[in-house]
């Protein structure tokens, strides 16, 4: 029975992934010997995904790597991070969320309906913009990771359900319900928000929500590698929110904890790329 309801909720996820990418180069520079592409592909969900390639100067194989950001970030938050991958073997894809997008997109997120969609999306357009990495011949496809804070770790754990591909992924400060985070979390923007909502519509809005929760997906992840990281003074986050998550996900799993905020420290940055180098078997720094 639990079976069926996964395979009904994941298939909310179903898309065409042979759909044409409309892979396009808008402008392209050098950052410390390394190629950064401003580019654009095809939503199967309508209208295209602004994203960041990163690619290393040497020849590959390289690995694969995916990050998304927190919901009040953009791509631009790990260009740091990526462009310290790439001289260690990676070529990084960095897109912005459907609700960091310039252009209109499937649902701007203003009803509870579009909310839904544009999580919908942001699932479809990582598993989209795998394709893209793997088009590549340069891209080893045994060796393919993501990173994702925040949003990009709430979701991620949808990810890393339906998603085999992926060998590795690092979850920075994810939800592992964000219908439960309606419903209790004591964040001043959620209680404001109970506040102003009626109990008719906020149980609308958390009952379309509760099937993209990560804990009915992140136990699947197995056989790829989960590291979860959490902050002890996250604004967001509780440590009850954190234990949730680690413990309905698949092994092999490994946590750790900052002494910091919401948006980490560079202590956090380095276990990242250290844990992903033996991951994904990159070069040593």
């Amino acid at each position: 029975m639990k079976s069926h309801m996964l395979e009904e909720k994941c298939s909310m996820f179903n898309y065409d992934p042979s759909a044409p990418l409309d892979f396009e180069v808008l402008s392209e520079q050098k950052q410390r010997n390394t190629t950064l592409q401003d580019i654009t592909y095809t939503s199967p969900k309508g209208g295209k995904v602004p994203a960041y390639l990163i690619i290393p100067p040497e020849a590959g194989p390289f690995a694969g790597v995916i990050f998304v950001h927190w919901g009040e970030g953009n791509r631009d938050e790990f260009v740091d991070e990526a462009l310290e991958l790439a001289p260690l073997g990676t070529v990084s894809l960095l897109i912005d969320a459907p609700l960091a997008r310039p252009e209109p997109w499937t649902a701007p997120g203003n009803t509870p309906e579009e909310f839904r969609e544009s999580d919908i999306q942001l699932v479809i357009d990582i598993q989209h913009g795998i394709d893209l990495l793997l088009t590549r011949p340069d891209i080893d496809r045994q060796r393919l990771g993501y990173v994702g804070h925040s949003l990009g770790a709430t979701k991620g754990g949808i990810v890393a359900g339906i998603e085999k591909r992926v060998r590795a992924y690092v979850f920075m400060a994810g939800l592992p319900s964000v219908a439960d985070s309606f419903r209790t979390s004591a964040h001043p923007d959620m209680v404001e928000m109970r506040a102003t909502t009626s109990t008719e519509e906020l149980e609308h809005l958390i009952s379309l929500m509760e099937p993209l929760d990560a804990i009915h997906y992140v136990g699947k992840a197995a056989p790829a590698a989960l590291f979860f990281q959490f902050a002890r003074h996250d604004e967001f986050v509780t440590e009850r929110d954190a234990l949730w998550y680690e413990q309905v996900a698949s092994s092999p799993k490994l946590t750790k904890w900052y002494e910091t905020d919401h948006q980490f420290n560079p202590e956090a940055r380095h276990d990242r790329v250290a844990w992903l180098c033996t991951q994904l078997s990159l070069k040593s720094r």
